[in-house]
């Protein structure tokens, strides 16, 4: 038992958004608003929501829109990870909470080396492309209107669920 509590969830937890942020902030080389950073982190994980075209770096799964809502505490956590460490800075910009990478923070992202990052990294860039002419209003429309398809293409996820529960 007390080998349980001293596990670390790897994904999904602070650390893991805090990656992300970081590797947002890297791309986009411009302040972003915390609703800026949920959406950049999602699509980054979630192209194909943003662009059929596009492959993305997680898989097409049920309910996955869930995760859009889900992370806007997680994000705010990692957030204070990042301020308490000096990596990111913020800043008012246009009357709205900005955050930018400091120098510390710029440093760590270069020493951030696997495929995951690269990976991510490809992706984010991908997202920041596609969206840094849009608002964050104009996102977040984009958001509200499409978030119900995402995970929708699952029609027939019940079956699993039932194997889980009752199998």
């Amino acid at each position: 038992m007390g080998k349980e509590k001293n596990k670390i969830a790897v994904l999904n937890n602070p650390i893991e958004h805090a990656i992300k942020i970081i590797v947002a902030l890297k791309c986009a080389m411009t302040p972003l608003t915390r609703d800026r950073l949920v959406a950049y982190e999602y699509f980054a994980l979630h192209l194909t929501d943003l662009n059929k075209n596009a492959e993305s770096l997680f898989p097409q799964i049920p309910y996955r829109a869930c995760t859009y809502v889900c992370n806007h505490t997680d994000i705010t956590m990692a957030l204070e990870i990042l301020l308490s460490r000096d990596l990111i800075k913020y800043a008012i910009k246009n009357d709205r909470l900005c955050y930018t990478l400091t120098e510390a923070g710029i440093l760590f992202e270069e020493y951030l080396q696997n495929e995951y990052k690269q990976r991510l990294t490809i992706m984010m860039v991908e997202v920041v492309s596609l969206l840094k002419n849009k608002s964050d209003a104009d996102i977040q429309e984009y958001v509200e209107q499409n978030i119900g398809k995402w995970g929708s293409e699952f029609e027939r996820e019940y079956i699993l669920i039932k194997d889980v529960n009752h199998g």
